[in-house]
């Protein structure tokens, strides 16, 4: 008898008895595994809002972001780095130019007054009620250049070699206001320039607006640059 397995199938002891049990026995473990605990977790609740898509982040920084604030994010930083009056933590500061080399530097910009064609006539006629416009305009934008530095916060006071502001006439009733200035220094003197056109073209209002209250001063622009480690620069009409 199969005392053993007696219990189980009552069969005698024979071949017949141990294929019965070793099929059994097969059959059984085939039935039964071992289950990961981990597989039995509920799947991990994701937070975010509506549409939010975790896959999205990035793990190779810190403060995971998505692909989109990554983005910004660079962005920003290589602005960052353009700007170069804005420092790593984007506090506004003067830039240390005490390492560049002492270059020439020239810049030229220009703007334009568009007023009634009865204001143009006086201002070429130099009868206007103030006196000669061109010319106090002139002188304006001289000084202004030359005190830059007191008007836009971050710029450096340069000595300039020259300053020149030039007027001419264009469809009319629009005067084109052109200044040039060159230093020998460690920077720019682009700022000059402008800051020339602004007020010459500032002064040519208030010397007309008595007659013309309707004057408006546009485009004013950079047209170019030299010098410098950002070389050179030329606008395109």
């Amino acid at each position: 008898m199969c005392y053993g397995h007696a219990a189980y199938c009552g069969q005698p002891s024979s071949r017949q008895c141990t294929e019965f049990h070793h099929q059994r026995s097969k059959t059984a473990s085939s039935a039964m595994h071992i289950v990961d605990p981990a597989q039995q977790r509920p799947p991990a609740q994701r937070l975010g809002p509506p549409g939010f898509d975790a896959d999205s982040l990035n793990d190779d920084r810190v403060g995971m972001t998505t692909d989109g604030q990554n983005k910004e994010n660079s962005d920003s930083q290589r602005t960052r780095k353009t700007l170069t009056h804005v420092d790593e933590q984007g506090a506004a500061h003067m830039v240390d130019v005490g390492s560049k080399p002492i270059t020439v530097r020239t810049a030229e910009a220009r703007g334009v007054c568009a007023m009634q064609p009865a204001t143009a006539e006086a201002i070429r006629n130099n009868s206007a009620a103030k006196g000669d416009v061109l010319a106090v305009a002139r002188v304006a934008g001289v000084m202004a250049a030359k005190r830059t530095d007191g008007l836009i916060p971050l710029c450096h006071s340069l000595p300039l070699d020259s300053v020149t502001v030039d007027f001419e006439w264009e469809s009319g009733a629009h005067l084109v206001v052109t200044a040039r200035v060159a230093c020998t220094g460690r920077t720019g003197v682009e700022m000059e320039a402008l800051v020339a056109v602004s007020v010459a073209s500032l002064t040519v209002y208030d010397m007309c607006k008595s007659m013309d209250r309707e004057m408006s001063i546009e485009r004013v622009e950079l047209v170019r640059k030299s010098g410098g480690a950002s070389g050179d620069f030329r606008r395109e009409f």
